[in-house]
């Protein structure tokens, strides 16, 4: 920076180095100054009390040349202090003291420094300092404390009256008057010390020289401020540099922000969502409630009106009982009466027809008797000689009859012999006969089941060999083994992400992405996340529409919608307890929304594993929130339900397919296919063996059935044998008697006479006999009719009496049933009753508990409270993993967090645009700043260089000053003094000119930095200048030349204030009106000897 600034201080001195030329003539107008004395900015009177050596001291100084003399210790520089440290100086300026309670004198607890500067206007132009206030002088005062607060400044007017400051402070007020006057206490060449000048009296190199006259000239603040400037400059573009490389980090934190601000709005408008959606529920439930109690309330009223229908039909029942048991019992009098008529009636006829009957018989039996009569008398001739040779083979057939009746009888008993042992053999085989068609009908059950068994095996051995040659097919393609149209599915997929049809390419199957670590756990797992393993991911239900197209015919595919989002950070808090295995911790997933619909779905945090079926019971019966299952390694489960532990095995033969080799599967399926197919073939071995049984069983059935059947004819055949058999013995038994056929001869004879003589009486009898048949046939008809007519009275009545019947069981089964409805109707309605009350009770607590969701009644929509409550879960669940998402925060946290990002990030764009603006001020400001600074100098160099040639042609001497700014080492800047003494003179009478002072005597040497710093003086045009023991270097004759110079150049500028501060003899220095001359008395100091300056600087050198 400083090289920034040298450099830029070379160009900026180009074309201005004629301006010397402007000062060079400068000094030829000294004599024509003001000869008056300065009318403002001078120091007219000094007091101290207590202040270092004085306890009680008064100055007041000569408006042009002070010169104040004495001992060391007398209290000089004590004076020059008390200037510093009244108008503000720091204590180290002062080179007294380190602190200003320091300057209190010894004993005493405080001080007092009261300075009087001159504020009067002189002529026409007004300099004063806010002459309303202070008038003509102003009056700075001081106190110093050893101790404690109290110090500060008080300003007083002429008249020694305490000014009221207005909103300002006084160190504020002190800084204006000094700036007013330009009085720079702290300025070396306004105040020269003690120590300063023993600094640059002792000092020659010209480095320190440069450095002087920088600091004298006020121009080192200046440059020292444009370093900062420019060093605060290149910070501020660092600073901006780096802010601005973090604008792209800050808006993407903003973005990151605003994400998660959406998502926790999204996640408060869930919140808001679940409330309005528990409150819907609450009163859904109310209303369903409602509805269920009006529902009971109108079964009540079904009830109450269906009870009294029931007893107004069975009133009703009971009048059509009484009027039908009224009717019958009418109509049974009436079938009474016209039954005894009928039967009276019928027993008219029945006697009329006997009687008819009679008469016929008796006619036909006259008309037979008279026709037997005549075969009687033709055929007693023949009878009788019949009779007489049936005799003759009568007598002859039994005489034989008698020899074979023994065959008979012993044929009889062997036929009755045939006929027991027959039926005997028909009860053994009807018996047989029933416990084979028993047998037949359970050979025939067997043939089902072995068919069913046999069907079954077939199945299960084609999908073991058909299961086991698609894993065969998998250990060439991992993908085959989820199922038998992956494979073509994700192809489809492939070509159809290729064509763009979807926005993100879906994801599975989610068995592919997931490895087991320890494959003990394998089939736990898979049954623990069971058909998720098959299913496909998708980003959106656009996805979704596309992936299912794609899906082939008859094929069924599980398909998932879920946001492609980063994976979730699962708190400790979510998980299972510490120490539990759980499938979470069991699997290893590669991709990201994977993991996340196992942890939204399958909820894997929360179902642990265990090796023992008791470690399972004692987790499950905990009940502990974040344990929702425990896996066995065979795939049991078991999990708690209504507080009760519920234990589920698992499918042994479903193969593993999370296990990384799928040898053992395939061996185990084929190992299981060959047992199916062995147990098909002794199932079929037994079917055989079942139907050779039923056939034997049903040829010994026929067999049965054809033997009893004939059996059966065989004893109806020994039926009619034997009882042939028993009439031939009764027959041939008896003993043969003849007497009977010769009566029947002689009866024969006697018949046929008799014959005769009865057929002429029975002619005649034939004749009287017809005409009694034909009035009983009139008779008969007459009674037929009316018969007919009661017969169909009696018709009527009874099919009117079955009616009457059926109407009067139907009227008292009605009866039977109302009152039977009507009494399970009751009973109906009292439990309806009291589900009613029920319902009522626990509606009024549906509806205080809705209430007190939401005060008002909400009217339930188109979903029903399960729907709602399904809704309610399922945003739940949502809820909590963004809850756990965020960390748990809330939306306001989160909102916070957001707004306090946007605020900083347009903090830091409103930063950005306010230090781009202030580093261009501070650059347009530095660059006018600079090129001031470098006018400046280069004017003050000049003008510097002017007087010192005037100061030194005092003597007759001659001199220049000659500034490097980058002479020095290190690039410092430096001045050289080239001098020409008047009294050194060269051999052709020209001066010698030099440039180290080193050349040059020590009062030569003096003089000139003397000359140096009246030139600095006289350049920054201060109006006091005080210099304290400058001429102790000096010999007598320089010293006496110094002063000489000294009172010349006051004397010609009385604007100025000089004060001069020695220890030494003045030499021949006269008082006059312009030079004031003070002597300080020796200090007292009992037994102490002051050391001199002279003896200081000698023990020193």
């Amino acid at each position: 920076i400083m090289e920034d600034v040298s450099n830029e201080e070379d160009e900026e001195s180009t074309g201005v180095e004629d301006e010397s030329e402007a000062f060079a003539d400068q000094h030829e107008q000294v004599d024509s100054r003001s000869a008056y004395e300065a009318d403002v900015g001078i120091f007219e009177k000094i007091r101290l009390e207590n202040f270092m050596s004085h306890h009680l001291f008064e100055f007041v100084f000569g408006s042009n040349v002070n010169i104040i003399c004495g001992q060391n210790g007398s209290g000089k520089s004590a004076i020059i202090a008390a200037l510093q440290i009244g108008l503000g100086a720091r204590t180290s300026s002062a080179d007294r003291g380190k602190s200003v309670s320091s300057y209190v004198r010894n004993g005493a607890s405080s001080g007092t420094i009261k300075i009087q500067i001159r504020n009067r206007k002189v002529g026409e132009v007004d300099n004063r300092y806010n002459p309303h206030l202070y008038g003509d002088s102003i009056i700075v005062e001081r106190k110093l404390v050893r101790t404690g607060s109290g110090g500060g400044w008080t300003f007083r007017d002429r008249n020694d009256r305490k000014v009221k400051l207005q909103g300002i402070a006084p160190r504020e007020e002190l800084t204006r008057i000094l700036d007013h006057f330009n009085l720079r206490v702290e300025n070396p060449i306004a105040v020269l010390t003690q120590q300063k000048s023993k600094q640059f009296l002792s000092s020659g190199k010209d480095t320190d020289r440069y450095k002087f006259f920088m600091e004298a000239t006020g121009l080192q603040q200046v440059k020292s401020e444009l370093i900062a400037i420019a060093r605060v400059k290149t910070e501020i573009s660092q600073i901006l540099d780096k802010k601005k490389s973090f604008v792209e980090e800050i808006e993407k934190g903003l973005a990151e922000l605003k994400k998660r601000y959406d998502l926790a709005q999204e996640m408060s408008t869930l919140e808001g969502r679940i409330e309005e959606l528990e409150s819907l529920w609450a009163w859904t439930l109310v209303a369903e409630e409602e509805d269920t109690l009006e529902k009971h309330k109108e079964q009540v009223k079904i009830f109450e009106e269906r009870i009294q229908e029931h007893q107004n039909n069975t009133e009703i029942c009971e009048l059509e009982v009484q009027r039908s048991r009224a009717q019958v019992d009418s109509l049974n009098e009436e079938i009474n009466t016209a039954t005894q008529k009928i039967r009276a009636q019928t027993q008219k006829m029945n006697s009329t027809r006997t009687e008819l009957r009679s008469l016929k018989q008796e006619i036909s039996i006259q008309g037979k008797e008279i026709n037997a009569c005549d075969s009687a008398i033709r055929d007693a001739a023949r009878r009788a000689s019949k009779l007489e040779d049936d005799l003759r083979a009568a007598r002859a057939k039994h005489e034989q009859g008698n020899s074979a009746l023994h065959d008979i009888e012993k044929d009889l008993e062997e036929k009755q012999a045939e006929k027991r042992r027959s039926e005997a053999n028909v009860e053994a085989m009807e018996a047989e006969l029933a416990k084979l068609v028993e047998q037949l009908h359970r050979v025939r059950d067997d043939m089902q089941g072995v068919d069913r068994e046999i069907q079954k095996s077939g199945v299960h051995e084609d999908r073991a060999r058909s299961e086991a040659q698609q894993y065969q097919k998998s250990q060439g393609n991992s993908l085959s083994k989820w199922g038998r149209h992956i494979l073509e599915l994700q192809s489809k997929i492939d070509k159809a992400f290729d064509e763009g049809k979807f926005k993100k390419k879906p994801i599975g199957p989610v068995g592919a992405y997931v490895n087991v670590k320890e494959e003990e756990w394998a089939r736990a797992i898979q049954h623990c996340l069971g058909s998720t393993l098959s299913a496909y991911l998708v980003d959106n239900s656009h996805d979704q529409g596309v992936l299912r197209k794609l899906v082939p015919q008859r094929s069924y595919q599980a398909i998932i919608q879920t946001q492609f989002d980063a994976r979730y950070d699962i708190p400790k808090s979510a998980r299972a307890p510490h120490g539990l295995y759980a499938v979470m911790d069991a699997i290893t997933v590669s991709e990201d929304p994977v993991f996340n619909v196992l942890i939204d779905q399958g909820e894997i945090e929360k179902q642990i594993l265990v090796k023992s079926h008791s470690e399972a019971t004692m987790y499950a019966e905990r009940e502990h929130p974040n344990i929702r299952k425990c896996w066995l390694p065979d795939g049991s489960q078991m999990y708690t339900r209504n507080s009760a532990a519920v234990y589920r095995s698992g499918e042994r033969h479903l193969p593993v397919l999370l296990a990384q080799d799928m040898t053992d599967q395939i061996n185990a399926l084929l190992s299981r296919a060959d047992d199916l197919a062995r147990e098909g073939n002794e199932l079929r071995a037994r079917k055989s063996s079942i139907q050779r049984e039923r056939d034997d069983l049903s040829q010994k059935e026929l067999t049965l059935t054809r033997g009893s059947r004939d059996t059966r004819k065989r004893i109806s055949q020994l039926d009619f044998d034997i009882s042939r058999l028993q009439s031939t013995i009764e027959e041939r038994s008896s003993e043969f008697d003849s007497s009977s056929w010769d009566a029947q001869i002689a009866q024969t004879r006697e018949d046929a006479e008799e014959q005769g003589r009865k057929k002429e009486d029975l002619t005649k009898k034939i004749g009287d006999l017809k005409e009694a048949m034909s009035e009983t046939n009139d008779t008969l008809d007459n009674d037929k009719d009316l018969l007919q007519s009661l017969g169909d009275e009696l018709e009527d009545l009874k099919r009117n009496l079955d009616e009457s019947s059926d109407a009067y069981r139907k009227a008292v089964a009605s009866s039977s049933q109302g009152k039977a409805r009507t009494e399970k109707l009751k009973a109906m309605k009292d439990d309806a009753m009291q589900a009613l009350q029920s319902f009522e009770e626990k509606l009024q607590k549906e509806i205080e508990s809705a209430m007190q969701l939401a005060p008002e009644r909400i009217y339930r929509g188109q979903k029903t409270s399960s729907q709602l409550e399904s809704d309610i879960k399922r945003l739940k669940a949502k809820l909590r993993g963004e809850q756990e998402r965020h960390a748990g925060r809330s939306l306001l946290e989160i909102e916070k967090e957001y707004i306090e990002a946007k605020q900083r990030k347009a903090k830091n764009d409103h930063d950005l645009r306010k230090m781009d603006e202030h580093l261009r001020r501070v650059h347009t400001g530095y660059s006018a700043r600079k090129k001031k600074y470098l006018r400046m100098r280069h004017q003050t160099k000049v003008e510097t260089n002017v007087h010192f040639k005037y100061f030194m042609a005092k003597r007759r001497h001659m001199g220049e000053l000659i500034f490097d700014d980058k002479g020095g080492e290190n690039g410092e800047g430096t001045l050289r003094l080239n001098v020409a003494m008047s009294n050194h003179k060269k051999k052709d009478g020209g001066r010698y000119r030099t440039g180290e002072m080193t050349g040059l005597s020590g009062g030569e040497r003096n003089y000139t930095t003397f000359c140096f710093m009246l030139a600095l003086g006289e350049s920054i045009n201060v109006p006091v200048r005080i210099m304290d023991e400058f001429d102790v270097f000096m010999d007598a004759q320089n010293r006496r030349s110094c002063y000489e110079t000294l009172i010349d150049v006051s004397k010609d500028m009385p604007g100025r204030q000089f004060v001069f501060v020695s220890p030494l003899e003045l030499p021949n220095v006269q008082a006059s009106l312009r030079v004031k001359i003070q002597k300080l008395a020796p200090p007292e100091r009992p037994g102490v000897r002051q050391q001199y300056l002279e003896e200081f600087v000698n023990v020193s050198t």
